[in-house]
């Protein structure tokens, strides 16, 4: 019983050890939301930098250098935007790596409970047996103790016939 509590135990501080990790898990992607959400941000500043960018056309026709200018900064933005795509790529694999741990999750807390249960039926059943055992009579007890005696009586007897034949044989070599 105490090594089924002890296993139990030893289940239950890793379903513990594997919760803190989805803890930190739920901790790290709720820090790329955020960066999500300032990129989200960043992409309003794009699109309003590109409005910016349409109406200064007219300008720019009369200004190469303006031309260059902006469109660095375009192609700077660009990186941005392909920076953001690749860090919302990570965050999807981010959910789909926090759901399956998720679901892993719940299937050992299960898997625990199941646990659980068989530990409880085990510990009644061996309190049953503890009532029957303290319900026998003191004849019965008798009994136990005299097949006990008998049993190892018999394997004395066995003993001694072992060391008869062995005797036996060692007789029977010399006088050849």
């Amino acid at each position: 019983m105490e090594l089924k509590d002890i296993e139990l135990n030893t289940k239950e501080a890793a379903l513990a050890k594997e919760n803190k990790k989805n803890q930190t898990y739920k901790a790290k992607l709720e820090a790329l939301i955020q960066q999500v959400q300032e990129m989200e941000k960043m992409r309003e500043k794009y699109n309003a930098k590109e409005n910016e960018f349409a109406n200064k056309e007219a300008q720019v026709e009369k200004d190469k250098e303006k031309i260059k200018t902006l469109k660095e900064k375009n192609k700077l933005l660009a990186k941005e935007l392909e920076k953001r795509a690749a860090v919302d790529q990570e965050l999807e694999v981010l959910k789909e790596k926090f759901a399956l741990h998720d679901k892993e999750l719940k299937a050992k807390e299960a898997d625990l409970l199941k646990e659980k249960e068989k530990a409880k039926a085990a510990k009644e059943k061996a309190r049953q047996l503890q009532r029957e055992f303290d319900r026998r009579t003191p004849a019965d007890q008798e009994y136990e103790k005299t097949q006990a005696m008998l049993q190892a009586a018999e394997a004395d007897l066995a003993k001694e016939r072992d060391k008869t034949k062995k005797l036996e044989l060692e007789l029977v070599a010399h006088s050849n």
